[in-house]
């Protein structure tokens, strides 16, 4: 597969292989390719039993992936509630509905286990129903923890920390767009988060937006900038103990300083980055930062050893990621295996290129 004589399949083409085969539909999983409303959908998808939410009260429970959990409060015109679902190993989505049913805004601003916080004033009296669910296609279990704060009228703080999650949605959106100008703009908005925050005195997502600016701040080309911003929020992830923040931030980092020809720091960055997220279990972003790592020692370093030892880790990480596929929907699946046949690609390629042929079928 990764080579042009006939008849031959590397050990890494039967791995890929084995991964398409994986996502075959076979009798037992009836609706993993429905589309477009072609069948129904599988029962997991289903919300459960509603839970009536209370003022104050907390609620702890386990969620797996497929699940939706509900909650219903009734609310009267003008009234605010503020939710906050957290959770220390899985990453969660909030989404609340109005009383007819329409979506009013989803929450899943942060990519990762932690808080994921929902404000809201109500447009009209009503029945509105939260949902929290596993946020994405991930296959996977964990805890929540959902708390939630009703009042007759949203205090000046209240309307603040609002302002700054619209903020927050506001600039990712734009930064999705992709453009220069959606970028620029994206800069804008997520540096108007970062004084929102800073304003309400939560340092975690002042480092949230922050972190943000950067990564836009880069896309633009923009390095050094981008830098100024990442390291302003890897102070303030550090100080509130937001340790998959930090590793996401340290790799990126170290993708700014690989960018600018600065090898030696880009290899201290993604070095701290690699155990940290071994630490916090973020699996996909070990495998993100074991290819950073591997595609330095390969392209800067000329150190073909070191990429190859980074590469078959993080080929070995994609394997024991490939459990969740079957979970997710086809165009998710499809990103995923591109990206694994690239990195697998790339390995094969850097085995034959270092004569080690025998490893590389």
């Amino acid at each position: 597969m990764y080579n042009t004589r006939p008849r031959t399949t590397s050990l890494l083409g039967k791995s890929l292989l084995f991964i398409l085969l994986a996502l075959t539909p076979t009798p037992s999983a009836p609706y993993a390719w429905a589309q477009g409303g072609q069948a129904p959908a599988p029962p997991a998808r289903q919300a459960n039993t509603e839970t009536e939410l209370e003022s104050g009260k907390t609620v702890e429970r386990e969620i797996k992936g497929g699940e939706a959990h509900a909650y219903t409060v009734t609310l009267r015109r003008g009234e605010f509630l503020r939710a906050v679902a957290t959770s220390q190993d899985v990453d969660v989505l909030a989404t609340v509905y109005r009383p007819g049913g329409e979506k009013l805004l989803a929450s899943d601003l942060l990519k990762y286990p932690g808080p994921e916080p929902l404000s809201f004033v109500a447009e009209r009296e009503g029945v509105y129903r939260l949902e929290v669910s596993v946020a994405g296609t991930q296959a996977v279990r964990g805890r929540y923890v959902l708390t939630s704060e009703m009042k007759a009228a949203a205090t000046e703080a209240d309307k603040e920390r609002l302002a700054a999650e619209g903020v927050l949605r506001e600039a990712m959106a734009l930064e999705r767009e992709g453009s220069k100008e959606s970028l620029d703009s994206s800069v804008e908005r997520y540096g108007e988060g970062a004084r929102r925050w800073r304003g309400a005195r939560d340092k975690f997502w002042e480092a949230f937006a922050l972190h943000y600016s950067g990564r836009a701040s880069s896309r633009l080309g923009e390095q050094q900038k981008a830098l100024e911003f990442y390291n302003q929020a890897l102070a303030l992830r550090r100080a509130v103990g937001d340790r998959e923040g930090e590793a996401t931030t340290l790799n990126d980092i170290g993708a700014v300083y690989r960018g600018l020809g600065e090898l030696q720091k880009a290899l201290e960055f993604l070095n701290l980055a690699l155990p940290l997220r071994r630490a916090v279990g973020d699996r996909a972003g070990e495998a993100l930062t074991l290819d950073n790592l591997m595609e330095l020692h390969r392209d800067d370093l000329a150190a073909p050893p070191l990429a190859i030892f980074y590469g078959k880790q993080a080929v070995n990480t994609y394997q024991q990621l490939r459990g969740n596929i079957q979970g997710m929907d086809k165009e998710t699946q499809k990103t995923y295996l591109k990206t694994v046949e690239k990195h697998y690609r790339q390995l094969a390629d850097l085995l034959l290129s270092q004569g080690r042929l025998p490893e590389a079928e």
